[in-house]
């Protein structure tokens, strides 16, 4: 089953309004989210659910079904020593890169809050987001693009729910599944000689 769950924020105390704002902040990094105004972000996070997945945890595999189905964010902010892994033909580059280096900040952040290490200084943590296929148009028609798992420990993401999500991360989504489901197209060895062209016209009916 999919890691779908979890527990909302807490009311807000003055340690979760400070949380919140700093999930906020987080989240405006993807960049799905860039360029929202924040107040949207904050109502988006304080919607959000949140979810520990332990070491090993399987998130979802490739070729599920995506409707229904939740936008995962991963925020090295929220906790844990672990980090997400995707794998698939369809995986996006620019993800794997972002992963690495939430998880070099991360670690980065950890030695400088480690007393008398590092002085203290701020890291920014960047944010990873997986499962837009849920949130994309044509959702019904949509399976994972890649297997997602959790290791070297635990990592906490927050579930976006497609409904709480405004139009245009929505449009954003479906470009970038529309973008994943070419290149897993083009991938395949059957496809191989039929070109580009050929490809574009599997993908079309899902815009």
């Amino acid at each position: 089953r999919e890691a779908d769950g979890g527990s909302l924020l807490p009311p807000m105390s003055a340690s979760a309004a400070c949380r919140l704002e700093s999930l906020t902040t987080a989240l405006g990094e993807c960049e799905l989210f860039a360029g929202l105004p924040r107040a949207l972000l904050r109502r988006i996070v304080a919607g959000a659910s949140v979810r520990e997945l332990p070491r090993y945890q399987q998130v979802y595999r490739q070729g599920a079904r995506a409707v229904g189905l939740p936008l995962y964010v991963w925020l090295p902010l929220l906790g844990g020593s672990g980090e997400v892994k995707l794998n698939g033909a369809a995986t996006d580059e620019a993800v794997r890169a972002r992963r690495v280096v939430a998880a070099d900040s991360a670690a980065q952040a950890n030695f400088a809050n480690t007393p008398g290490r590092g002085g203290g200084r701020a890291v920014m943590l960047l944010s990873v987001c997986f499962g837009v296929e849920g949130c994309a148009r044509g959702a019904s028609e949509r399976v994972r693009a890649d297997t997602v798992t959790v290791e070297g420990g635990s990592a906490t993401v927050l579930c976006v729910w497609p409904d709480s999500l405004p139009r245009e991360v929505g449009m954003r989504a479906t470009a970038l599944a529309n973008a994943r489901c070419l290149r897993a197209v083009r991938g395949q060895h059957i496809f191989a000689e039929a070109g580009g062209i050929f490809s574009a016209q599997m993908v079309q009916p899902l815009r």
